[in-house]
Formats: structure tokens, sequence, C-alpha cells
């Protein structure tokens, strides 16, 4: 309600205006009391809805990264089973390497160790017919010589007999090494054979050395990688459970602001109460004395023009 006018001043006693400037003030007071409350509740409710909002922000977007540090911290649970059975299955994948490279290696030595054996006892069964064969040929030049320079008949007779023997005997043994020859040479073009699929072998060997080098070198590669990536998702969990822990210190202080908040509103609110009890006491005693009020005005009013006519006539 608007404030109540000022009446107009006239001559008359100071009693008269005195009473008037008491009703003017305490109209005055009630409507100025009214207005100050009003404006207390209002700035009360906007500091609690502000107060409100900051807190109800800060729990959202709390809750928001708490989800999402949640969600991290769940991916990081799900990858560390798969780099641990990674990890695994190149532990497997370097013992398997391992043992295929020593059975490549007793392979390797096997093989090696067969040949040599062959070419050693072709080479001797060769060597040994070619020294049968010239030692027979020296002991029938030898007779030859012998023959030569005997002088009885019958020496020479017995030398004749013995070269004719041992020329028999060199023939039976060429004849017999042109037998064997065919079955020498195909024990040569056999062992060719053999070195040359022993060298296929030896080739075949080293590439597959060289593949368990390389998955050696490539799984300790992909351990490192792992290692580094399974020590960098750890580092990382901790930071996350140290940021969490840091806003759940902060939520709780959030949440103790906003009790403290709620606490104050309670207050001001029993305040408010008062307060608006205390103007609508003012207001019953206002509306309650407004009568007496104005039935004593109007009689001051009339005192006062009594008063006044008087002080003219006089």
């Amino acid at each position: 309600m608007p404030p109540p006018k000022k009446p107009k001043k006239s001559g008359g006693t100071g009693s008269h205006t005195h009473a008037l400037s008491v009703v003017q003030e305490f109209m005055k007071e009630s409507y100025y009391a009214g207005r100050r409350a009003k404006e207390k509740e209002d700035e009360a409710r906007k500091a609690g809805e502000k107060v409100a909002q900051g807190m109800e922000a800060d729990i959202n977007e709390y809750m928001e990264d708490t989800e999402g540090w949640k969600a991290t911290i769940q991916e990081l649970k799900e990858l560390c089973p798969k780099l641990e059975e990674l990890l695994a299955k190149i532990a497997d994948a370097e013992e398997t390497t391992d043992e295929l490279c020593e059975l490549v290696d007793s392979l390797e030595a096997d093989l090696l160790r067969r040949t040599d054996g062959r070419i050693l006892r072709v080479g001797a069964e060769l060597h040994e017919l070619s020294g049968r064969i010239q030692a027979l040929q020296l002991e029938n030049q030898q007779l030859e010589r012998n023959l030569e320079s005997s002088s009885s008949a019958t020496e020479k007779q017995a030398l004749e007999k013995t070269i004719t023997s041992l020329r028999a005997d060199v023939e039976g043994k060429e004849r017999t090494a042109q037998l064997y020859k065919p079955a020498l040479e195909k024990m040569k073009k056999m062992i060719d054979s053999e070195k040359e699929r022993v060298g296929r072998r030896n080739e075949t060997i080293t590439l597959w050395r060289n593949k368990c080098e390389n998955l050696r070198a490539k799984a300790d590669e992909d351990k490192a990688m792992i290692e580094k990536e399974k020590s960098a998702l750890e580092t990382q969990a901790l930071e996350l459970n140290q940021r969490i822990r840091e806003q759940d210190e902060a939520l709780k202080d959030s949440q103790t602001r906003l009790e403290d908040c709620e606490t104050s509103k309670g207050q001001l609110e029993e305040s408010l109460t008062e307060m608006k009890t205390s103007i609508a006491t003012m207001n019953s005693d206002y509306s309650e004395g407004k009568p007496t009020m104005q039935a004593q005005l109007e009689r001051l009013k009339v005192e006062h023009a009594a008063a006044v006519d008087a002080n003219r006539k006089a």
C-alpha cells in the first residue's frame, strides 16, 4: 500500500499538531516496516536459490566426472586381463620358439653327422680299391723286371707264371672295379644330391632360425610395449583414484555447505515468519486502532477548528 499522505497543516494548538504527527509517524513506520520485511524475504530467498543452484551444479558436475572416471576404470579393469593373456601368449611363443630352435639345431647336427659319415665311408672304399689296384700293378712291374734280369729258365718260367697270375688278378680286380664303378658313380651322385639336400635344409634351418629370432625380437618388443602401456595405465588409474578422492572431499565439503545453507535458510524462514507475524500484529493493531484514531483525529480536527475560531474571535 502507498505511504499515507501527510495531513495539511493549519493553525492550532501544539497538542493537536503533535497528535497528528504521532498518527502520521505510526502509519509511516508500519508501511516501511512491511516493505523492509518484504525486501529481506526476497533477498534471503534469492540468496538461498543462488547457493542451492551452485551446489546443484557442483554436484551434477561431480557426478558426470565420477561416471566418466568409473567408465575409464572399468575399461582399465577389462584391459588388464587382456594384457595378462597377451603376455602369457608371448611367453608361450618364446618357449615354443626356443624348442623350435633346439629342434632345428638337433636336426642340422644329425644331418651333418649322417652326411659326413656316408662321405667318409664311400671315400674310404674308393681309396682302398684304388690302393689295391695300384699295389697289384707295382707288384706286376717288379716281377717283370725280375723276369728280365733272371738267367735261369726255371726261374723265368716260374716268374712268367706268377706274372700271368698277377695279370689275371689285376684284370679281375680292374673288371671288379669296372663293375663297381657305376655303383661308385651312383654313390657319388647320391652324395652330391645329399649335399645339395643338406644345403637346402641348411637354408631352411637358417630361415627358420631367422624367423625364430624375429619372433623373439618381436615378442620382446611387444612385451616391452605392453609393460610400458600397463605402467602408464596403472599410473593413470592411480591419478584417477586420487582425483576421485579429491572430488569426494569436495563433495563432502559442498554437502556440508549445502547443509549449512539449509540451516541458514531455516533460520531465515523462522525470522521471516516472526517478522510476518509481527507485521500482521502491527497491521491488526493498526486496523483495530484505526477507527479510534480516526475518531480521535476527527475530534482533534473539530477541537482544532473550534480553537482556531475562538482565537479569531478573541
